[in-house]
């Protein structure tokens, strides 16, 4: 019997003589007194009492033994008991402009047709039959879904069936919301609606834009106060540098405009590079420095989850296993508007990363991706890696020109999880 080496400590906190202990494998979180968690690190054991020691080893704090490649290999297994997450791209087409769009490149005036639709409930079906799916989620999506209602519609009504738990989400851009819509398709099992917001009026029209120009801010607010009553929303905010200092005035303006309590979560995440930009090498490294560095774009995201946090909003940094898409046969698939199957979100659209298709099943890049092991160039007893797993796949295709390769960052993690660790405890404990 051990110390786990995935036990991270912050000390002195939440007060003077208590530190928190945090298990990057099982994802525990737990309080004890100084002298306690001091000993933990060193792997003295033997003063504790045997209530406290089942404790830690109950949340793997203390272990047998640990092999996490062997484990990362296992918990790929949880997500097929998790279910499907399915996310459908009704269109490419969008009404705004956003310049910083990771879909630059592959955007164009492509429509799901019910054919297609069908196809893919028919797909969907034999893989949650194959894999044994206890639950299946779709999110809608694009470009911007709503352009494609009628898909949208086909698939609230013909998926019910398709497993034990079936729900729907709405990813869309807010300006198309339509209060009677809602009404109805919250029947249909519309669970939540998720909206982008960048800012105060002025900078959110100037980085989403509809593509004539005119502003978009206040007509989406308007939507949301409509819809709000129905349905819960998220907020997601793509944050750019002007949009850090700004943050206090969007929650301010939100928090006075929108009834807090019906907001789900707000999620917040700095702007990446879309794969459009791989031959962009000199904005691909200033991105990823800006990112990463000190007092970077991730640190700076701790400070402004507190402010949130103060106008009532919901905000969690999450701390669970990171489970690169590309790396699961599991967990969710996406599907575009001719039926072509991807892994992740910034890959939509790009052939040479494209898994296969509904009518012709998966490809041999759905194997190759499934072979990648990033993990294994990392040392086995960093605390990080079963959050990190080697990294994402993307961050390393831009740093590396390569998806074999890890994109290691433990440098950052030193410094950032730590507090992340805090905003965890806080939330948990209603500390905010």
């Amino acid at each position: 019997m051990r110390t786990s080496v995935y036990n991270l400590y912050v000390w002195d906190f939440p007060k003077q003589g208590n530190a928190v202990v945090f298990n990057t494998r099982t994802s525990a979180l737990l309080e004890m007194d100084l002298k306690t968690a001091q000993g933990l690190k060193r792997g003295d054991l033997k003063g504790l009492d045997p209530e406290t020691l089942s404790l830690l080893q109950e949340n793997g704090l203390v272990v047998d033994s640990e092999d996490p490649w062997e484990e990362l290999e296992a918990s790929k297994e949880d997500l097929r008991r998790l279910g499907l997450d399915v996310t459908l791209l009704t269109t490419y087409e969008c009404n705004f402009a956003c310049p910083y769009c990771f879909e630059k490149g592959v955007k164009r005036p492509s429509y799901m047709s019910l054919e297609t639709a069908g196809k893919v409930l028919d797909w969907v079906g034999s893989w949650v039959r194959e894999r044994g799916y206890p639950a299946v989620s779709f999110t809608f999506y694009g470009g911007e879904p709503l352009l494609n209602k009628e898909v949208v519609e086909f698939f609230l009504a013909s998926a019910g069936d398709l497993a034990p738990r079936v729900v729907f989400f709405l990813f869309t851009n807010g300006s198309l919301l339509e209060e009677e819509d809602i009404v109805g398709w919250r029947s249909a099992g519309l669970q939540e609606i998720r909206v982008t917001i960048d800012g105060p009026e002025d900078l959110h029209d100037r980085r989403r834009p509809f593509r004539d120009g005119r502003g978009t801010f206040w007509e989406i607010v308007h939507r949301l106060k409509k819809v709000l009553p129905i349905v819960k929303v998220s907020l997601n905010v793509n944050l750019s540098e002007e949009g850090y200092s700004r943050m206090d005035e969007l929650f301010r303006i939100l928090a006075t405009e929108l009834p807090v309590d019906r907001i789900a979560s707000l999620i917040m995440s700095p702007v990446i590079p879309a794969v459009a930009d791989l031959s962009n090498r000199p904005y691909i490294s200033e991105t990823l420095v800006s990112l990463f560095s000190s007092g970077g774009a991730f640190e700076r995201l701790v400070e402004l989850v507190r402010k949130a946090r103060g106008y009532g909003f919901n905000v969690r940094i999450p701390l669970s296993r990171f489970a690169c898409p590309l790396l699961v046969r599991d967990g969710g698939i996406i599907v575009d508007t001719e039926g072509s199957l991807y892994k992740c979100s910034s890959m939509v659209g790009h052939e040479e990363f494209r898994i296969g298709t509904v009518d012709r099943g998966f490809n041999r890049k759905f194997q190759e991706f499934l072979s990648l092991r990033p993990w294994q160039d990392c040392p086995k007893d960093c605390p990080y890696l079963p959050i990190c797993q080697g990294g994402c796949r993307l961050f390393s295709l831009f740093e590396a020109g390569d998806l074999k390769k890890s994109f290691c960052r433990r440098d950052f993690f030193d410094r950032y999880f730590p507090e992340i660790v805090k905003l965890e405890y806080e939330f948990l404990c209603g500390a905010s």
